[in-house]
């Protein structure tokens, strides 16, 4: 049993702060599964990122796979690192927040990151700060000639690797596949004449990408993000800066302000 009714999360009557990090992620994936829309609404996109896939030993990878399907729940991709400077800086939201004294900063730095993620896993579906890395997990090579990468702008690929048929890691040499970095989603696509390798049978997790995003290449951060995502942080900001934050495994999953959902609609990228 879980619980999220409570002020304390727990898992089989464990609080929160003590489960493993394999526990901690299968509890967030619950938590989120609630709050996204209904599964039998067919306009609906259920789309989530789980920054700590990784941490996830073999079952629970199986577990997490099973019932993400199970809910109708598509897993966009794994933040491996992120991005070094926030577009808005602790400055920038004091003076949103009117907050003069500094005993507060390192609270504020936080949930800048906070609503940051919340932005770009459940808003947007973009990657708003520079320089962070994703991966992208799939169990075998697509049909057709083209991989997406859902967390666009995409600024370039680091590489694509494999279990082959004997289960040896192996990275695909670039020959195969050529970048998109202009399109949203970015995509690796297939060269001419060529074709994806063949993978191990009934490997999960068998294929995965990793990939840098974000705003801010070759530039500042905050010039770079369009100004209608940064106005929707600040309102999202404000909020939660003046209310109880609902908070689980640093991704704020209580509802932004409906103003807030306005202004970063126009970003949000729908995948199929």
């Amino acid at each position: 049993m879980w619980d999220d009714e409570s002020d304390d999360l727990q898992l089989d009557g464990v609080p929160f702060t003590q489960l493993s990090e394999s526990e901690g992620v299968m509890l967030a994936l619950k938590l989120m599964a609630r709050r996204l829309p209904p599964a039998d609404d067919p306009q609906a996109l259920r789309l989530i990122c789980i920054d700590r896939l990784e941490a996830l030993d073999a079952t629970n990878r199986q577990l997490v796979a099973a019932f993400a399907d199970n809910h109708g729940i598509k897993i966009v991709g794994a933040r491996v690192t992120d991005a070094d400077v926030e577009p808005i800086t602790v400055t920038q939201a004091k003076a949103h927040l009117r907050v003069t004294h500094d005993m507060a900063d390192t609270q504020i730095g936080e949930l800048i990151t906070r609503v940051r993620h919340f932005c770009e896993e459940v808003l947007t579906h973009r990657s708003i700060a520079d320089g962070t890395v994703w991966r992208q997990t799939f169990d075998r090579f697509p049909a057709g000639s083209c991989i997406e990468l859902r967390m666009p702008p995409l600024q370039s690929v680091t590489d694509v690797r494999y279990y082959d048929t004997d289960g040896v890691e192996t990275v695909l040499d670039t020959d195969v596949y050529e970048v998109l970095t202009d399109s949203a989603p970015g995509m690796v696509v297939l060269k001419p004449g060529q074709s994806w390798p063949t993978t191990q049978a009934n490997k999960f997790g068998a294929v995965w990408v990793n990939y840098v995003a974000g705003y801010g290449h070759d530039s500042s951060p905050a010039e770079a993000v369009p100004g209608g995502i940064l106005d929707g942080m600040y309102l999202i900001l404000g909020t939660r800066w003046e209310l109880p934050m609902d908070v689980a495994m640093g991704t704020i999953i209580a509802a932004a302000p409906q103003q807030a959902h306005d202004l970063l609609r126009p970003y949000k990228i729908r995948t199929l």
